[in-house]
């Protein structure tokens, strides 16, 4: 992205920062993950990968491609995708085949916008869709995917809607009137995609009340074998991009909350450098009760 942009590089050295520390260090695993790149058409048209790989520039040009309005690409930036794709598939992999009960990946560019055919929203690959169609190829009887990021999920509603599953579902919390201005409430239940909207400027009691009165039942009452989260930390009080209040405790919350399943979390928005860093330090510390 362009020098200045909100999906920078400084959000994972932020992390990174975070990361080095006890007890998450004692927790990082390094491990190979090879891509099969066909699994990409499960969520995107060829046309679509054939244009990213077309468009990619060279590494060593130090060239920036546009590709709309909110989305450029570098010569490592398709790349990087990918490995976020391969990274999600190894970690579904450990999940279904292990004991593990929680993984979280930060990784960027982030997916939940990318569509079939096109990037937006700072996304190329829509890393969430693609892990949740790896799951259930490889023998997950059921998957949610919850995304609480503050922007609606579209791309990933997109994909559930062109491939409507019954044991597949899909719920996007985000706030009212906030780009990409989709996912409104009166189209629920379509490919079992699901949208809940929180109000401007609403903040933790409206949060938790939705998720305990709504959400939380719905993913009981669907019984998934894995839940797939869009962690999205742009509904913090701070971060530039929304209005939304909710705290780090907030985040917490959530974490305590979804600790019980078993669960794959993908970083998606949050551009508050420091505050992204609090934020997911109080989620991981409560969903891996650390």
């Amino acid at each position: 992205m362009e020098e200045n942009h909100p999906e920078s590089p400084k959000r994972l050295k932020s992390l990174e920062t975070l990361f080095s520390q006890s007890p998450y260090k004692e927790l990082i695993e390094t491990v190979e993950c090879p891509l099969d790149e066909t699994l990409l058409r499960y969520g995107h048209t060829q046309n679509y990968l054939s244009m990213l790989e077309e468009f990619s520039p060279d590494p060593d040009d130090n060239e920036l491609v546009r590709l709309d309005d909110d989305t450029s690409m570098n010569g490592y930036s398709l790349n990087a995708a990918k490995l976020g794709v391969a990274s999600a598939c190894q970690a579904i992999d450990t999940l279904l085949k292990t004991d593990t009960q929680h993984i979280f990946q930060a990784s960027r560019p982030p997916g939940h916008h990318a569509e079939p055919h096109r990037s937006m929203g700072f996304c190329l690959l829509n890393t969430v869709y693609l892990a949740a169609r790896h799951a259930l190829n490889t023998g997950c009887k059921k998957v949610a995917i919850l995304d609480f990021d503050v922007h609606h999920g579209n791309g990933t509603e997109v994909m559930m809607r062109a491939n409507p599953r019954d044991n597949a579902l899909f719920i996007s919390t985000h706030e009212a009137d906030l780009w990409p201005y989709t996912g409104q409430m009166d189209e629920n239940g379509f490919g079992n995609s699901y949208n809940y909207i929180l109000p401007k400027a609403s903040g933790s009691q409206e949060m938790r009340a939705l998720y305990t009165d709504k959400i939380f039942p719905q993913i009981d009452a669907f019984n998934p074998e894995l839940v797939i989260l869009s962690a999205g930390f742009d509904a913090y009080k701070a971060d530039p991009l929304a209005t939304l209040q909710w705290e780090v405790d907030d985040y917490a919350w959530l974490g305590e909350s979804l600790a019980p399943y078993k669960t794959f979390s993908n970083l998606e928005g949050g551009y508050q450098v420091d505050d992204l860093k609090s934020c997911v330090d109080a989620y991981l510390k409560s969903l891996f009760q650390l």
